[in-house]
């Protein structure tokens, strides 16, 4: 699972996904689906699936995470994502670790003043400790073991304020396009 604010400009070439923990297994992706109501302007259903050329590398660092039609509202929330680290000389840096933060719901009657789309969900992050360039598409993990969102997009005037697409919304749509995918010959 990815967002499209992450990979829909890339050249096909160039799409990879990654995992690992300490060191990053890249894998070409070899077929994708977009959800079909994605609306570039507005972020709306900004949910895709890829499927790899090769599997990925199950083991010790990479897992299998659970989706399911709920997620827990109170669990301790973990953006686990291979976005950009420190500026250093004006520069961003690519991260040799997969890195994660600590994120927290927002109150429901709070996420309302910023007008989401069904299927959205808006967390928060500490003001100093934020999702950095390149972790759009990464995975909002609840208690480290179930997948509850996938990251959008940062709020433009609130850059603590976190938009994620909410996968119990999509679970429907993930399971269908998961098994079109995988039945799909390339």
């Amino acid at each position: 699972m990815t967002a499209l604010t992450s990979s829909e400009r890339l050249p096909r070439r160039q799409r990879l996904a990654l995992c690992g923990f300490e060191m990053k297994a890249a894998r070409p992706v070899s077929l994708y689906m977009v959800h079909e109501g994605f609306d570039e302007r507005t972020y709306c259903d900004d949910i895709a699936l890829a499927r790899t050329q090769e599997e990925l590398p199950l083991g010790r660092t990479v897992k299998r995470v659970i989706i399911n039609r709920k997620f827990p509202r109170g669990a301790q929330l973990q953006l686990a994502g291979w976005g950009l680290d420190d500026v250093r000389d004006g520069r961003y840096l690519e991260t040799s670790r997969l890195q994660w933060l600590q994120q927290s719901f927002k109150p429901e009657q709070a996420c309302k003043m910023y007008a989401l789309s069904p299927g959205m969900m808006c967390v928060e992050s500490d003001i100093n400790k934020r999702p950095s360039l390149g972790d759009s598409g990464g995975g909002l993990i609840a208690n480290f073991v179930q997948q509850i969102g996938v990251l959008s997009f940062r709020h433009r005037g609130l850059m603590h304020i976190i938009i994620y697409m909410n996968v119990s919304y999509y679970y429907d749509w993930i399971q269908r396009g998961a098994r079109q995918l995988i039945c799909t010959k390339v």
